[in-house]
């Protein structure tokens, strides 16, 4: 898969030693020249139509979005080799292959997070985060070793119901809604901290449906997260993005009686929930950083965790439902695409890309490639990843081989494959070449073919 990658990274300004906005480079794909320069990134979110942007309406305000976003792109366009990248992954997209638009924020740029790259407009393609074959991913570097993810046996979802004040009936009933379009076995657990959601859920579907309450301590929270091993976290609570990214979760007796929340930072989370597949946070500012602090969901994926969704600004219950039932509506089709193949991709780019565009049309009617340019909405999620492609194996159920396995033959496969790809390179003769792809391609096959006899 090709993809335009746009690495930020915070730098100061070595004569007077203040710190300046953003650097970035465009390390270069094949036939882009001027890969690897860097070049100021001069925006400023209190500055123009990012201000506009930040303080309009979700709903309305003329073109402010697309503003936003061809303010974005003519800020990128310093950099030599930016037009040309972009250039090359659309062609690619305009075959049908994937390519999208990476902007990987090193840790020291958090001011560069809270630039909205979602809105980066392109003169002739439009928002690049709507469209499927493009998107706009953030991502994230990873100092641990890579986490065993596969699946064996069913789906495992979890969804944590806890924002204090605000009904989660009709969350629920969006995230049960969504589950129609599932076609594989799985198991849900809904933790809640109100009596209605509990009766409802309870009623749902006992067979792959339970009901259970939000513990009252936030590290027995954590331990049951932990405990049902889950694919999929979907978290509906309250956030804040002040100092350091947190959420913040009601249990049943604060629902109640009042009294404080719980409240989770990434540590709390990350260290128990580095085998998840992607953590939603459906809760405000979740994906929104400071001058001086990433992002909750960015530092759930810098910590280990596949994939985070947060929201970069405050949302309206309405918004959060709508969203929950878009999202895991692509989220529930791209496995359905994907578990026959054996291996599952964690890539939720086109899912994400998707989601906006219902999200815009279940809020603002009219197409959508009119409509985004004033429903600040649609930018509001953040989709982050880890800037290493992550992969799950699909496991039988009595699969004998053990995680540390999976690892192994994972890592194995790929050290395979990139050698594969590095044949070609070498210069010999093509009957010596040939030999050797054969050679290759059969270790490959056998290690791939104990997964399946695992």
């Amino acid at each position: 898969m090709s993809h335009t990658l746009i690495a930020v990274r915070g730098v100061a300004n070595i004569e007077d030693d203040s710190p300046i906005v953003a650097r970035f480079e465009i390390p270069a794909p094949p036939g882009v020249p001027n890969g690897g320069m860097s070049a100021d990134l001069n925006c400023d979110v209190a500055d123009g139509p990012f201000l506009g942007l930040t303080a309009g309406d979700p709903i309305g305000g003329d073109q402010i979005v697309q503003q936003s976003g061809a303010e974005l792109w003519g800020r990128l366009t310093v950099h030599p080799a930016f037009v040309n990248a972009i250039a090359t992954s659309v062609a690619a997209a305009a075959e049908d292959r994937p390519s999208p638009i990476r902007v990987e924020i090193d840790e020291s740029a958090p001011h560069a997070e809270m630039l909205p790259w979602e809105t980066l407009y392109h003169p002739q393609e439009g928002f690049l985060g709507l469209e499927n074959r493009l998107s706009i991913v953030r991502t994230a570097r990873c100092a641990k070793d890579p986490k065993t993810w596969s699946l064996r046996g069913p789906l495992r979802i979890v969804a944590v119901l806890g924002a204090a004040g605000v009904s989660a009936l009709d969350e629920w009933r969006s995230l049960r809604e969504s589950l129609a379009e599932l076609q594989c076995d799985y198991h849900l657990v809904v933790l809640t901290c109100e009596q209605s959601v509990h009766d409802e859920v309870s009623q749902a579907d006992p067979d792959r449906i339970s009901a259970d309450w939000i513990p009252s301590d936030g590290q027995a929270l954590t331990n049951s997260l932990k405990d049902y091993k889950a694919h999929l976290i979907h978290l509906f609570a309250h956030g804040s993005s002040d100092h350091e990214g947190y959420l913040e979760v009601t249990d049943p007796i604060v629902h109640e009686a009042g009294g404080d929340p719980m409240y989770l930072a990434a540590d709390d989370l990350a260290i128990k929930l580095r085998g998840t597949w992607l953590i939603t946070l459906n809760a405000c500012q979740t994906g929104g950083a400071t001058n001086a602090t990433n992002s909750l969901a960015y530092e759930l994926v810098a910590q280990g965790v596949a994939a985070a969704i947060g929201m970069r600004e405050r949302v309206t219950p309405e918004t959060a439902n709508a969203f929950t039932l878009t999202l895991y509506r692509e989220v529930f089709r791209h496995l359905n695409d994907q578990l026959h193949q054996g291996e599952i991709a964690l890539d939720w780019a086109e899912a994400m890309v998707k989601a906006r565009a219902a999200l815009c049309s279940a809020t603002t009617p009219g197409p959508v490639k009119s409509t985004a340019n004033r429903a600040k909405i649609w930018t509001l999620p953040a989709l982050y990843m880890q800037d290493r492609p992550a992969t799950a194996p699909v496991l039988a159920q009595d699969s004998q081989l053990s995680d540390e396995r999976v690892l192994q033959l994972r890592r194995t496969i790929a050290d395979l494959r990139h050698h594969l790809d590095a044949i070609d390179q070498m210069g010999f003769p093509e009957h010596i070449l040939a030999n050797m792809r054969t050679m290759v391609e059969a270790e490959i096959a056998a290690r791939e073919a104990e997964f399946s006899a695992g």
